[in-house]
C-alpha cells in the first residue's frame, strides 16, 4: 500500500468515527428531551392535585 492510500483509509476512518459520535450525540439529545416532558407532566398533575385539595378544603 502507497502512502496515498494510507492517507485516504485514515481519512475514511475518521469520517466514520466523526458519523458515530454525531448519532450518539442525537440518540442524548433524543433521550433528554423525553426525560424534560416526564418531568413536566409530573409537575402539572401535582399543582392540579394541591387545586383540588384547596378547594375541597376551602369549602
Amino acid at each position: 500500500m502507497n502512502e496515498e492510500e494510507e492517507e485516504e483509509e485514515e481519512e475514511e476512518e475518521e469520517e466514520e468515527e466523526e458519523e458515530e459520535e454525531e448519532e450518539e450525540e442525537r440518540r442524548r439529545r433524543r433521550r433528554r428531551r423525553r426525560r424534560r416532558r416526564r418531568r413536566r407532566r409530573r409537575r402539572r398533575r401535582r399543582r392540579r392535585r394541591r387545586r383540588r385539595e384547596e378547594e375541597e378544603g376551602g369549602n
